[in-house]
């Protein structure tokens, strides 16, 4: 679970329904299919105590791998990506690029696996 403020209180986020975490000065936005809540806890510390949940794709940025829906390039020759339940386009890293299209390449995963 992702524990978030929102409205006021705290909710209680299932990871595996996080969209999108970034980074943003001290706190996290968490996306996810209700709308957007913000973490204290870093994106780092999300990965450590969650791995293989989330996909890093930025140093500032992590993202469900199975909402990962296009990479593109705009016309600057930034990367982004587009994401099933999310309406922002989030930039790719150069660095982390080729884990993106490594997902975007790998044959989806036989039903109840």
């Amino acid at each position: 679970y992702l524990n978030a403020s929102y409205r006021g209180g705290v909710l209680r986020i299932p990871a595996r329904e996080a969209i999108l975490l970034r980074a943003d000065s001290k706190y996290v936005e968490v996306w996810h299919a209700a709308g957007m809540a913000l973490t204290e806890e870093s994106l780092r510390a999300i990965e450590e105590r969650l791995p293989g949940i989330f996909l890093r794709i930025h140093r500032n940025a992590l993202v469900a791998p199975d909402r990962v829906r296009e990479l593109r390039r705009d016309a600057g020759g930034v990367l982004s990506v587009l994401l099933y339940g999310c309406d922002q386009a989030v930039e790719v890293s150069r660095r982390h690029a080729p884990d993106v299209r490594r997902l975007l390449r790998a044959p989806d995963p036989e039903p109840g696996s």
